[in-house]
């Protein structure tokens, strides 16, 4: 009887060091990777999000562009198993799920990266008319339908590149 005890106790103490090793791993990684993002932003200040700028001006200027097209990207992002658990936690309670905050955060930051990149290397100078959707992604089919709790964000923008005179 002592036994099964201790081979319980055993279990759930290498689930819960797993899952805590994972949660601050997940931590740690998600740092590194935002700092990294915040470097490569400044590599495309180059290229103008006018979105912002003209959707808050009265009078708009005529720009006469050169060239424009569309400009699309999306990334899939999710949490770790560590940050999954956390939730599942804090979800009997209520309250903010700040684990998804910054997995949204990054993914929105990131895709809109990659079109500011896309577009310095297609020769436009300004993006304009950036949209963001984003949808969640279930892991149901890969569990026989059923929930296994854990799902990931895809997160698509689209914009229009512009190109000068």
């Amino acid at each position: 009887m002592i036994e099964y005890i201790l081979i319980g106790l055993v279990i759930t103490l290498t689930i819960a060091f797993n899952l805590v090793t994972s949660y601050l791993v997940g931590k740690v990684y998600q740092k590194k990777i935002m700092k990294a993002l915040t470097i490569q932003e400044k590599s495309t200040e180059s290229v103008q999000d006018l979105t912002e700028m003209l959707s808050i001006q009265r009078k708009l200027k005529m720009m006469e562009a050169k060239s424009s097209q569309l400009i699309y990207s999306s990334i899939v992002v999710g949490p770790s198993w560590g940050q999954v658990a956390l939730m599942g936690l804090k979800s009997l309670f209520g309250g903010r799920l700040v684990s998804y905050d910054h997995i949204l955060a990054y993914g929105r930051r990131r895709v809109i990266l990659d079109l500011k990149q896309q577009a310095k290397a297609m020769g436009f100078q300004a993006i304009v008319n950036l949209r963001l959707e984003t949808s969640t992604i279930g892991s149901m089919a890969t569990t026989g339908g059923k929930n296994s709790g854990t799902s990931s964000l895809e997160i698509c923008a689209y914009a229009t590149g512009l190109q000068f005179e």
